[in-house]
């Protein structure tokens, strides 16, 4: 059986992500260090020159119209920066899924250009996936604001009443984005890994391919967002360097969270192709 049609169980799906992010660890996380370095850098640059203004002000130096100068070249420099930086880091999120797949299957590293040129050229298709899937969670979201409206010129209990309100419509809005998150989570993967596809059709495919396996999409959701927090955490625990840490714990989780989900469309795929057998 080949690793494309070989049906991987959640704790293989797991402990392979693990073992081909290490085996590969140099490659990976050096192909996402300008998209997330690039981003911290270039919002350092446009907010160093206020805090350094600031520091001065509050050290009784003032240095009146031209402290706009460095500001206005702090964000001439780092603006630019960080945009270029965050479309790589969407563009080869994006790639990451073909290099997944790639190792997965053949166990080696596909050409990174190549890859991440095939996301690249359909870039239209790609932002409007991101445009649609964003405004999906926008409106599940939306009705947990509603009740604000009830607040403006009202009376104690009306606000208390909203408020009340408030809470519930927030508890079901998160539950409703986690619904979503189990029906869109491989959405990405299927844009990614079917050059033809549209934004409708990733969405399209990622409801498929979940269509019936809700409980095991609900646990493999909620293990990644296990890992997501826990990593995230791991700066916070360490004092006066920890936020620098930041960057290296994206760019050490991003490639495993494609690996995870193009895994767990792999695994959906395989098991839907057993089931028409």
């Amino acid at each position: 059986m080949s690793a494309e049609t070989k049906i991987y169980t959640l704790t293989e799906v797991f402990g392979d992500s693990f073992k081909r992010l290490f085996d590969n660890f140099k490659s990976l996380s050096l192909y996402m260090l300008y998209p997330i370095l690039g981003q911290f850098v270039g919002i350092a640059i446009c907010l160093a020159p206020t805090f350094i203004i600031s520091f001065l002000s509050a050290a009784g130096k003032d240095m009146g119209l031209s402290a706009l100068v460095p500001v206005v070249l702090g964000a001439l420099i780092g603006l630019p920066l960080f945009c270029h930086a965050f479309w790589k880091y969407i563009v080869r999120t994006a790639s990451l899924c073909i290099i997944s797949k790639e190792l997965i299957i053949n166990n080696q590293l596909p050409d990174f250009k190549v890859a991440e040129e095939q996301i690249t050229k359909r870039a239209g298709s790609y932002i409007a996936l991101l445009l649609v899937v964003s405004l999906i969670y926008l409106l599940a979201i939306m009705p947990a604001f509603l009740p604000m409206i009830m607040m403006i010129n009202a009376n104690e209990n009306t606000v208390l009443a909203a408020m009340g309100l408030m809470i519930v419509l927030t508890l079901v809005c998160i539950v409703l984005m986690f619904l979503i998150s189990i029906r869109l989570v491989i959405y990405t993967v299927a844009f990614a890994l079917n050059p033809t596809f549209r934004a409708g059709d990733a969405i399209g495919k990622s409801i498929e391919l979940t269509k019936g396996k809700a409980g095991k999409t609900f646990l493999f959701v909620l293990l990644v967002s296990i890992v997501y927090t826990v990593a995230n955490m791991i700066p916070s625990m360490i004092p006066f360097v920890g936020s620098l840490l930041s960057p290296v714990i994206m760019i050490i989780i991003t490639p495993l969270s494609q690996l995870l989900v193009t895994h767990w469309y792999l695994k959906l795929e395989a098991e839907k192709a057993a089931q028409a057998i």
